[in-house]
């Protein structure tokens, strides 16, 4: 073969050797391994991908020229195949990002969203909307939530509580205010953190001040 174009990724260093005649055998990188430059070793570490990287239909150079030429266990040649790395002309996918943290954050219960790119930072659950004090409660919670600037899912569907507890945990809000039963007949709600499922009992004319609290800090900031 004249002219035969080599590319290896090896590390993380590319080699080009042109207008070379060359057969070689070829593996996978191993811990330890080290480049052909260094001593170095080389490490494999998992990683995620938060960009689209489709397989591109085009050899390395091309199907039409001489390119790479691999002979697999089979004894079959096959051309060097590429990726396109989109990240690098079209940004970071959202979609790929939105993946790769539900993969980092999640339990058995469901998505556990970082308070910085959840959908909605707080889920309102009106335990029984059906009575009118929980209900002018609950609404009136959701109108100083949002004028305070917080982002609020106003869950008042009539469903069981517990039905509300799983979907909302299932969606993974950061913060769940429960708004109804005992806890109201009392003055109270509940303020609970999706992260921990810690239960805060607040006073409702604290409620709003306990929801930006517990927001600052899981954004790690009190500011």
């Amino acid at each position: 073969m004249s002219k035969l174009f080599v590319a290896c990724l090896i590390g993380a260093t590319w080699v080009l050797a042109a207008n070379a005649a060359l057969a070689a055998p070829a593996t996978k990188s191993r811990n330890f391994d080290h480049t052909v430059q260094s001593t170095d070793p080389i490490g494999r570490f998992f990683g995620m991908s938060v960009s689209p990287v489709p397989r591109t239909t085009v050899s390395y150079p091309g199907n039409h020229r001489p390119g790479t030429i691999i002979i697999n266990t089979r004894e079959r040649r096959l051309y060097l195949v590429l990726g396109s790395g989109q990240a690098l002309r079209y940004g970071i996918g959202v979609g790929r990002t939105m993946a790769a943290a539900v993969e980092q954050h999640h339990d058995a219960d469901g998505i556990v969203w970082p308070i910085a790119i959840a959908p909605f930072e707080v889920a309102l659950v009106s335990l029984n909307p059906s009575d009118e004090a929980a209900r002018a409660a609950a609404d009136g919670l959701y109108e100083g939530l949002a004028a305070a600037g917080v982002e609020v899912f106003y869950d008042d569907r009539d469903e069981r509580p517990g039905v509300k507890f799983k979907d909302a945990d299932l969606i993974g809000f950061p913060i769940r205010v429960n708004v109804g039963g005992r806890a109201l007949k009392d003055g109270n709600v509940e303020v609970v953190s999706r992260r921990d499922k810690q239960v805060r009992l607040v006073g409702k004319a604290e409620a709003i001040e306990a929801v930006r609290a517990l927001r600052a800090e899981l954004s790690g900031s009190l500011t």
